[in-house]
C-alpha cells in the first residue's frame, strides 16, 4: 500500500502512538512471529508453509507487528529467491549488507529466534494467526483514517 493510500498514517506505529495513551494494545502475536521465524531459520519446509499463508510483502504492508521481524522475513525471502541457504549466519550476513542488522537486535536475536522454533507442522497455523492480527490492525488503521478524513 502506498503512503498515499495510507493517508496521514505511514505505519501502524503512527496509530499506536495515538491510541496507546488510552491504554489500548494493538492486536499482535509477537511470540508467534518469533516462533515462526525461528522455524524458518531452521527448516526450508517451514518457510514454504509460512510463505503459503503470508506471502511476500513490502515493509509497509507486512503482516508482522515488529519491524525487525519484517526485515528478517524479507531477508529470508531474498535468500530463498537467490537459491542460497537460509540459517542464522546467512540471514545475519544479508541483514548486515542491508544495514538492518542492528535494527533487529544483532546476530544474538537471530540465534534466540532459532531457540523459539516450532515444529514445521505448526507453522501454517502460526502464520494464519499472524495474518489475522495484521488484518485486525489494518481494520483499526482504516477506521482511524476514516475518523480523521483520510479516505
Amino acid at each position: 500500500m502506498s503512503d498515499r493510500k495510507r493517508g496521514i498514517f505511514k505505519s501502524f506505529q503512527d496509530i499506536f502512538e495515538r491510541l496507546a495513551p488510552g491504554g489500548l494494545t494493538p492486536p499482535q502475536a509477537v511470540d508467534f512471529e518469533q516462533a515462526l521465524l525461528g522455524a524458518c531459520l531452521s527448516d526450508k519446509t517451514s518457510w514454504e508453509n509460512a510463505y503459503a499463508a503470508i506471502g511476500a510483502h513490502s515493509t509497509e504492508e507486512s503482516p508482522f507487528y515488529r519491524d525487525a521481524h519484517t526485515f528478517i522475513w524479507q531477508a529470508i525471502c531474498d535468500l530463498i529467491a537467490a537459491s542460497e541457504p537460509v540459517d542464522s549466519t546467512t540471514v545475519t550476513d544479508r541483514l548486515r549488507q542491508q544495514g538492518k542488522l542492528d535494527e533487529i537486535g544483532g546476530p544474538i536475536y537471530l540465534v534466540d529466534l532459532t531457540m523459539k522454533a516450532i515444529m514445521a507442522a505448526d507453522v501454517r497455523s502460526y502464520a494464519h494467526t499472524i495474518r489475522d492480527r495484521w488484518t485486525r490492525r489494518e481494520l483499526i488503521r482504516i477506521s482511524e483514517m476514516t475518523k480523521m478524513g483520510g479516505f
